[in-house]
């Protein structure tokens, strides 16, 4: 980090959906800074509390971050099923409110939570991830994690109550934790345009493919012919 540039670029931002949010072109995902996979829910071995991050690691966040707003990227990403991200992001995040070095409101916060068969377990995931969101006072995107699949969407919008997920996230969004409201996959086209065709998310967020193996493939053209 320190052999970067400071301040020398200042990423493009472009708006976001129909949040009318404006998001920088780069932005700042958490799936690969936290301490462990490890999710917090595990016996004996989940982290549930800031005590047992390594200062290390979360210096390292912390640093991050402040490179990043360096450069004018100011959407930070992350999920509860990042093992200890959400919660060492958040903390992160919290901290250089609370100093007065960063205000709330330039900041956009994004976490995920996967979608369940049921409302119950979902609204307990939910609670969770609030428990590490609280102290940012309000959630800006939320994001059903991986709707890849018609049963997914199904859990989210029609579970329970005929009303899905959906239904607590909205209820959420009534008291203001939650600004919007969206999604994430790794699906195919066909899932992707179900999910927009039901007009029910503020914005999605695509996986795009590193390779044939994940996501949706990526074309590959044709060799050149070989002369004869």
């Amino acid at each position: 980090l320190d052999e970067l540039p400071a301040k020398t670029v200042q990423v493009p931002k472009v708006r976001f959906g129909r949040t009318e949010l404006m998001m920088p072109l780069v932005t700042m995902g958490g799936m690969r800074l936290q301490q462990t996979w490890v999710p917090d829910t595990t016996p004996a071995i989940g982290i549930r509390s800031m005590s047992s991050i390594a200062k290390a690691c979360q210096d390292n966040f912390v640093a991050c971050i402040r490179r990043a707003l360096s450069h004018g990227i100011n959407h930070f990403e992350t999920a509860r099923f990042y093992g200890t991200s959400e919660m060492q992001y958040c903390d992160a995040l919290a901290t250089l409110i609370e100093s007065g070095e960063v205000k709330r409101e330039d900041i956009i916060v994004q976490t995920k939570v996967v979608p369940s068969s049921t409302n119950a377990e979902f609204r307990k995931a939910l609670e969770d991830s609030w428990r590490n969101c609280a102290r940012l006072g309000y959630i800006d995107l939320f994001s059903f994690h991986g709707v890849s699949s018609e049963k997914q969407l199904a859990w989210t919008l029609e579970a329970d109550d005929g009303k899905g997920n959906m239904s607590v996230a909205e209820e959420w969004k009534a008291k203001g934790r939650i600004r919007f409201i969206g999604f994430s996959t790794h699906g195919m086209p066909q899932c992707i345009e179900k999910c927009i065709e039901t007009d029910k998310f503020d914005c999605e967020w695509l996986a795009r493919a590193r390779s044939p193996r994940r996501s949706f493939p990526t074309p590959v053209a044709p060799p050149p012919a070989v002369p004869a």
